[in-house]
């Protein structure tokens, strides 16, 4: 296939070289030049980076930072792309499982290019090896901002090909446009997800739409946000994009549907504890150290 010039990717990688490699030849079949490739290892360990440097796409770039999540390793490769003499105009943001059908990336630039206002385009998103559906975009409940993926668990031909504005999309796979990289930066107050929420949230905010291409497709495996993280990521995000009442009342409403959900026996109630300790954390966070998170408005 031939190379897409205008795009580079930034691969983010914790200690998962089974997977990884099939996501970086996916790039290279996609079109996404070797040269604008940026594996960003956080794995903290020496072994895994010599392995990684040994085994990525000649001319692809390797860095290792500390583990600081998702959203750090994001931020600084983009640093890096913005450093270029000549700075792609799309960035393909990627985890080191996903795994990409062979016109996805080309199709997902298709529609950046056709819909100037877009500022994030990301696939249809299957689970794993299956056509269950994970992801056909994300969105917010209406009045409590719960997240939610459009058609989850749902089989892939009883859903259209088609695109659609969403709230949010799983960071697993994500076309950003430079521009919107140039004045922001992913928020580094979350582990294990919410960062893409959020980023999303406020690139709604300042005008830019974001959109699911379901035309292209990308497969991952992934067991959505551990209860403990859920809490505290959710109150932080209530508190930097809610009205007072969804800040006091949209986290415990979850807490409570979770709690249901273990007495029905589909959760387990030390999973709903940890959810509970990661919602006092946050608060815990807000009371120290508010300025960390301030509004995102």
């Amino acid at each position: 296939m031939n190379e897409i010039s205008t795009v580079a990717a930034i691969v983010v990688h914790h200690q998962s070289l089974s997977t990884i490699g099939n996501t970086l030849q996916d790039l290279v079949r996609a079109g996404v030049p070797r040269s604008n490739i940026v594996i960003v290892d956080n794995s903290e360990d020496a072994g895994t980076v010599a392995a990684l440097e040994a085994s990525a796409p000649e001319g692809a770039l390797v860095v290792t930072v500390a583990n600081e999540g998702y959203a750090s390793a994001v931020n600084h490769g983009r640093r890096l792309l913005g450093e270029r003499s000549v700075p792609p105009d799309y960035v393909l943001v990627a985890t080191h499982e996903i795994r990409i059908d062979p016109d996805s990336v080309r199709r997902m630039v298709d529609t950046m290019s056709e819909q100037p206002s877009a500022g994030a385009v990301g696939p249809l998103l299957l689970r794993g090896e299956s056509e269950k559906v994970w992801s056909a975009g994300g969105f917010l409940t209406s009045w409590l901002m719960h997240p939610w993926h459009a058609e989850h668990g749902r089989s892939r031909s009883a859903i259209p090909a088609n695109q659609i504005e969403c709230d949010w999309l799983d960071g697993a796979l994500v076309l950003y446009r430079s521009k919107v990289f140039s004045g922001m930066a992913l928020p580094e107050l979350y582990f294990l997800y919410f960062e893409e929420l959020d980023f999303h949230t406020t690139l709604r905010h300042q005008g830019w739409k974001v959109v699911c291409d379901r035309r292209s497709v990308a497969r991952q495996q992934s067991h959505g946000t551990p209860l403990g993280y859920r809490g505290r990521n959710m109150q932080i995000f209530m508190f930097r994009h809610a009205s007072m009442i969804r800040v006091l009342v949209s986290t415990p409403t979850d807490i409570a549907r979770h709690s249901a959900k273990a007495l029905l026996g589909r959760a387990r109630f030390g999973e709903v504890t940890a959810m509970v300790g990661g919602w006092l954390a946050a608060w815990k966070l807000r009371l120290l150290d508010g300025n960390r998170i301030k509004s995102a408005e």
